[in-house]
This record gives C-alpha cells, sequence and structure tokens, in this order.
C-alpha cells in the first residue's frame, strides 16, 4: 500500500485524548482491492473473498504526535475517493459507538436483565436505548454548541431543579446556555470541574441524571406537602 497512487487527501477531527487536545489531521488516502485465498474449515477450502483495503495515513503529524495511520478492510464498493472517504469517516466515528454502548451496558446494565421471554426483551432494549441515546447526545452536544439554551433538551421543570439544586437558588428568567447546566448536572455524578479536568463525560452525566430523579421527586414531595 506504501506505493499505491494516492486518490486525495482528507482533512478529520481528532478528539482529545488524555492530555493531547483535539486537533485537525490531513489524511492521504489510497485504495486497491485484495483477494484472500487459502481458507478452509472441515470440508475443504473456502473460495477466495475479495475486499477493499483503504490505506490513511497522516503524513505530516504535529511535532510530538503519533502519525495517524489506519489499514482498513470493506466489503463495500469503493469506486472512487468520496465514497473512500465516507469509510474513513464511519471508521473514525468508533469511539462514539464504544461510548454509545458503554452508556447501554454499564449505565443502563442492560447485561442484568433477567427477563425471560423474546417480547420482554426488545421492550426493555427498547426504553434503554433511547435512554442511552439522550446521555450520548447531551454530552456531545454541550461539548459541540455550549453556548445554546439548555431548553432545547431540558425540560424547564428539569433544568430549574438542576439550577436550585446546584448553587442553591432560585432559577433565572431565562433558561442558562447548555454547558452550565450539562457541568451542574455532572456534579452530581462527581464530576469536579477542575481546570484540568476537560468537559464531562458519559459517566457523571448518567450518574447526575440518576441524582436528578431522586432530587425532583423530593422536590415534588417537599411543594405537595406545604402546598396542602
Amino acid at each position: 500500500m506504501q506505493s499505491t497512487p494516492p486518490l486525495g487527501h482528507l482533512t478529520i477531527t481528532v478528539a482529545r485524548r488524555g492530555e493531547h487536545a483535539p486537533r485537525q489531521a490531513t489524511l492521504t488516502v489510497a485504495t486497491c482491492r485484495v483477494s484472500f485465498t487459502g481458507a478452509r474449515r472441515r470440508g475443504g477450502r473456502l473460495p477466495p473473498v475479495e475486499v477493499t483495503v483503504i490505506y490513511a495515513k497522516e503524513r505530516r503529524p504535529p511535532k510530538g504526535e503519533k502519525p495517524i495511520e489506519w489499514l482498513l478492510l470493506t466489503s463495500l464498493p469503493v469506486e472512487d475517493f468520496p465514497s473512500a472517504c465516507t469509510i474513513v469517516q464511519w471508521y473514525g466515528d468508533r469511539w462514539e459507538i464504544e461510548i454509545f454502548f458503554r452508556v447501554l451496558k454499564q449505565g443502563c446494565q442492560i447485561e442484568q436483565l433477567r427477563v425471560q421471554t423474546k417480547s420482554r426483551v426488545v421492550n426493555a432494549l427498547a426504553i434503554y436505548l433511547i435512554v442511552a441515546w439522550r446521555i450520548h447526545t447531551l454530552t456531545m452536544l454541550s461539548r459541540a454548541y455550549p453556548a445554546v439554551s439548555c431548553e432545547i433538551v431540558f425540560a424547564p421543570q428539569e433544568w430549574q431543579t438542576i439550577y436550585t439544586m446546584h448553587y442553591r437558588c432560585h432559577p433565572p428568567q431565562e433558561p442558562p446556555p447548555l454547558r452550565e447546566i450539562i457541568r451542574c448536572l455532572a456534579r452530581f455524578g462527581g464530576f469536579l470541574a477542575r481546570s484540568s479536568d476537560g468537559e464531562p463525560g458519559v459517566q457523571t452525566i448518567w450518574q447526575g441524571y440518576q441524582r436528578l430523579h431522586a432530587f425532583s421527586y423530593a422536590l415534588e414531595t417537599y411543594r405537595a406537602l406545604n402546598a396542602s
């Protein structure tokens, strides 16, 4: 693949990794078709398998950064540079998929389900997939659009409860920015909000959401008792 003529250059965004800040990376993209032969199983040889190889490499990484180098195999047709870029971008999104399933398995704990019929499993998964999607979306939206109104994702009662419980005062008339409310929510889940901590992750947000429901129930109970 090193000698294969490149199709073009693709610029991607590399997410934060530990102490390494987010950055832009320009990848040289090349493709070719290869055929795998010689596979065996009981009963004889298997027929050859043809796949497309996509080689994406960062030729000039910033000083101190390890160059990105991906060798991808796909059964999908790759006829030109745009279709090769699509495969590379899909691979670049793999970490977001891992985060989503982390919320689904660790946050929602779907592997602990003890339902005994297929229909109950499907119903439970349908609910938990929505929950995991919401947590993941909240995490990413607060990073991509920190200054938008928090009411794009929170009902007034939700963000007002978060604000009241965090600041110990009455909420403002205007909804605060999304980033502020997300960070307040994550504080309930153990986020320390130190200058070196970056933005909250999915774990502190889902734990904060769990506490938010307990706070909401406590406030509703308090208001009901004082109204009677």
